[in-house]
């Protein structure tokens, strides 16, 4: 069979692209961790803030980052206030 592969361009209209893949590499530098245990390790929010804000976007609070696609880490950015 034939396979066909279409690129799709996502324009997220991101503030600060280099910003942005910062945040990536923090959420993905402890493997083993919870999004939530990274992102306690670099940013100056409470854990139950940090609950509360991933539970508004449907964001289960025990996932793992190798668990959000690509849209769900764009929305974890945003709601943190970290694209400006």
């Amino acid at each position: 069979g034939i396979v066909s592969i279409k690129r799709v361009k996502n324009d997220y209209k991101l503030k600060n692209k280099p910003k942005f893949l910062k945040f990536v590499q923090t959420i993905f530098e402890m493997r083993r961790k919870t999004l939530i245990n990274n992102l306690l390790k670099s940013f100056s929010l409470s854990r139950s803030e940090l609950e509360e804000k991933l539970t508004n976007i449907n964001i289960d609070i025990n996932c793992r980052a190798e668990n959000l696609c690509l849209d769900e880490i764009v929305k974890v950015y945003q709601i943190l206030g970290l694209d400006k």
